[in-house]
């Protein structure tokens, strides 16, 4: 089948990859509690406010809290802090199932 059913969730998550950037939103997918990340301002061509925009975004939507860390002003590190069980029930059930379509 082409067409697939979307929840509301998935639904989300495509607006924001198609806001922000897919690469971020795959790294921040595979983020759990007390993972931690590195975003070199210059190597993103955008500024460190920009960044932490677009991480607050997908964050929001993967259900993610973030802390950022202070550094310096090249750079924006930051940490999940809290990944909600939701989130967390979803990535074990597709890594324990795998991927599957309603045919």
């Amino acid at each position: 089948m082409a067409i697939e059913y979307l929840t509301a969730d998935h639904l989300a998550l495509i607006e924001v990859t198609n806001r922000t950037s897919p690469e971020y939103v795959a790294f921040m997918q595979r983020m759990m509690p007390g993972d931690a990340g590195r975003a070199i301002v210059a190597q993103e061509g955008i500024t460190q406010q920009a960044i932490k925009n677009r991480l607050d975004a997908i964050a929001e939507v993967l259900g993610i809290t973030l802390r950022y860390l202070p550094g310096s002003s090249d750079e924006v590190v930051f940490e999940a802090v809290h990944v909600s069980s939701q989130t967390l029930g979803e990535r074990r059930r597709q890594a324990g199932e795998g991927v599957t379509t309603g045919q």
